[in-house]
């Protein structure tokens, strides 16, 4: 059964509107979600922040102020993110964002957010080029690099799938990012890459024909690497594939849709994961998300869970935008997360974090109702 409040925008809206009845006094921070483009994901990033702000308010809030956000739908559109972000930069009230979800989105906001000191975390954009981009910028999803890294060791030393063919969205920089950092990590592990032209971003994109060219040249696996807002066309090739190479991917198939669409055509699929419940099950935010939501959550609300944390903690040391961004550059500087603590790097803003690898498989009875799960891969064998 659900919980009542499974809808976290209401559930945000709802304290929100406590904070201000009480008359406490309040801060404010904004977060950023594509409502329009992937409700789903935005649902998943807002549990995290709502279950962050429930906490604290309930908690006495952060040095007697209640926290209060302000949700933004920027529909992972890059425009509208720029909007979002030169509005939440002029209004002085926020004091930090978390987001946006998608790099694309993230790398055009985060200008914006640096020249106006206003810190930004994103929870879920991992494309390497955000790395650097100001010292206002961090995130707390690990960078490209880190999971496809561990991505191309298992394929090499535990699938003993060296011959990879790589299908990928060349409109997305999560995407682009994590296809790049995976041929060169395959590469360094003594793999081959399957020379292909898959692109999901194609117009034309046909997974049939594209499965038979990757079959032709002798991959063993597939490397399935979609831009979260077209995840169907990964799923579709999947079922071209018929069970019979491996399939592996980025973190984005980490999703709902993913076991409900896919099923069995997507069963066996691997794939690199920031976090994942059976890694915590007894860590105070699984148990809570488990209570607020009705069941279990993802990695995307673990992270935003952390990204919320984070600022939490980093405004109880100061309640201005400078003093945030000093606080959380800090390289002594740690928050609780909903797995091992937030520490940021203090050149890049990027957090370093356990990459796990889960596998999709059938499961009854199934924690998502959908006769498949992610579970934890063994890897002791490597």
């Amino acid at each position: 059964m659900r919980s009542p409040c499974n809808d976290p925008e209401t559930f945000i809206y709802r304290n929100n509107a406590r904070a201000y009845a009480n008359h406490h006094q309040t801060l404010q921070i904004g977060v950023s979600v594509p409502i329009s483009s992937n409700t789903n994901v935005a649902s998943e990033i807002l549990r995290g922040v709502a279950q962050a702000q429930d906490e604290i308010n309930r908690g006495g809030g952060i040095n007697q102020s209640d926290l209060v956000i302000a949700i933004a739908n920027d529909s992972n559109d890059p425009d509208t993110a720029k909007q979002i972000a030169t509005k939440f930069a002029n209004n002085k009230q926020i004091l930090a964002v978390i987001g946006h979800n998608a790099s694309n989105v993230s790398l055009i906001a985060a200008p914006i957010y640096q020249q106006a000191g206003l810190v930004m975390v994103t929870p879920t954009s991992f494309a390497g080029t955000l790395s650097g981009m100001g010292n206002y910028i961090f995130r707390t999803v690990p960078t490209a690099r880190a999971m496809a890294t561990r991505l191309a060791e298992y394929a090499v030393k535990t699938a003993h799938k060296p011959d990879v063919a790589v299908c990928y969205d060349s409109q997305s920089l999560d995407s682009s990012s994590f296809k790049d950092e995976f041929v060169a990590a395959l590469t360094d592990q003594g793999g081959r890459i399957v020379p292909t032209v898959c692109d999901f971003a194609f117009p034309t994109f046909n997974p049939g024909t594209a499965m038979q060219d990757i079959r032709k040249r002798g991959a063993k696996a597939i490397v399935l690497v979609p831009y979260i807002d077209r995840i169907p066309r990964a799923i579709e090739l999947a079922r071209a594939n018929q069970g019979q190479l491996s399939l592996l991917s980025s973190p984005t198939l980490y999703t709902f849709q993913t076991l409900q669409d896919g099923k069995a055509d997507v069963n066996g699929l691997v794939l690199p994961a920031p976090w994942y419940p059976q890694a915590h099950p007894d860590h105070p935010f699984a148990q809570a998300a488990r209570h607020l939501w009705g069941g279990e959550v993802s990695w995307r609300t673990a992270t935003s869970y952390d990204a919320a944390q984070a600022i939490i903690a980093g405004l109880q040391q100061s309640q201005t935008r400078s003093g945030l961004q000093q606080a959380l550059r800090n390289p002594e500087f740690t928050a609780e997360g909903a797995g091992e603590p937030v520490r940021f790097d203090v050149q890049t803003g990027d957090r370093k974090l356990a990459i796990q690898l889960v596998q999709i498989q059938p499961a009854n009875p199934s924690r998502s109702g959908t006769g498949f799960d992610f579970v934890p891969v063994e890897t002791r064998n490597q």
